[in-house]
């Protein structure tokens, strides 16, 4: 399970990184396209209109592979581990464990049958 874990922190963080520097390379260029068009156009061989359209191409492609690569995994992965659906039982100072005991605990407004007990633990 700690694999698990490491993979979604691993995806999580990729996914950060690579929106920041979407964000920035975006960013840079809405204050720098036409220093930045003018600067490339020659060195690549094409117009500035077209090194423009080819730079938002590449941009858009790299947030399609954010999403598609980075994301999406994610989500799945949270997904499976369980840990993106709301608790339904606890707030967020309690954990509800049910296991089997002799004991049942009452929570008011929820009942439970005695194969089924349920602790609180406060964290």
């Amino acid at each position: 399970m700690s694999s698990t874990r490491t993979l979604t922190t691993f995806l999580g963080w990729c996914t950060v990184i690579n929106f920041s520097l979407l964000i920035l390379a975006g960013l840079v260029w809405m204050i720098l396209k036409d220093g930045v068009a003018g600067f490339g156009a020659p060195m690549f061989g094409v117009t500035e209109a077209e090194l423009k359209v080819t730079f938002m191409r590449v941009l858009l492609q790299y947030r399609a592979g954010i999403v598609l690569f980075n994301l999406v995994p994610w989500i799945a992965l949270k997904i499976m581990a369980g840990t993106a659906a709301p608790r339904q039982w606890a707030t967020t100072e309690q954990r509800l464990v049910v296991g089997s005991s002799a004991r049942v605990a009452k929570i008011p407004g929820r009942a439970f049958s005695s194969t089924a007990a349920a602790v609180i633990v406060h964290t």
